[in-house]
């Protein structure tokens, strides 16, 4: 199972961004380019671990491809955690901080009694999901899970004791001198 994702993960490359280590792959960053093979495989693996929900999250960016898919898979909607302000009756802002960066995240179409689930392309130090859960909670909605692609360095451990949630992975990932470790989960 998850061949294709296995075989992606054994071609990655490896760059630094200060002291912090990054890796580059199709669904986490877009490049080279995603396979309809690779994107059909993932979404297939997590409509199997979807738990029961209205609505389907994603932090931009590279969740959209991973959520629309699962959403076309589920017939579930979806809606995107954008980067930027519409201005829009009910729109929430987040304050956003990731291992490599800082911004403001901005929340439309989600409302009390939602019963949604977040699904993201990557966690490591939790930053973006440390910053929605809380407002999704203060917005009413019911966090049901949260599902992401890759697991670095146990970020998703962490998360998940800190705010009581369930995070599910497709895959442990460690970066170590500079190599890739990874660990399916099926």
């Amino acid at each position: 199972m998850l061949d294709v994702l296995k075989e992606s993960l054994a071609n990655v490359q490896i760059i630094k961004k200060g002291d912090y280590s990054y890796f580059i792959h199709p669904l986490a960053d877009g490049i080279p380019n995603i396979s309809a093979e690779l994107l059909d495989e993932v979404s297939d693996e997590i409509v199997k671990r979807l738990p029961p929900c209205n609505l389907i999250l994603s932090p931009e960016a590279m969740g959209i491809p991973i959520a629309t898919a699962v959403s076309l898979k589920t017939s579930i909607p979806c809606s995107i955690i954008r980067k930027r302000s519409y201005g829009i009756s009910g729109e929430v802002c987040i304050k956003q901080h990731t291992g490599y960066s800082q911004s403001m995240m901005y929340i439309n179409g989600v409302s009390a009694g939602d019963e949604v689930v977040l699904i993201d392309d990557i966690i490591s130090t939790g930053g973006t999901i440390r910053a929605i859960i809380p407002v999704l909670k203060t917005i009413g909605a019911q966090v049901k899970g949260v599902i992401v692609l890759f697991n670095k360095n146990h970020g998703a451990e962490k998360v998940s004791q800190d705010l009581g949630i369930s995070i599910d992975s497709l895959v442990d990932v460690e970066l170590v001198d500079d190599k890739i470790d990874f660990f399916m989960h099926q």
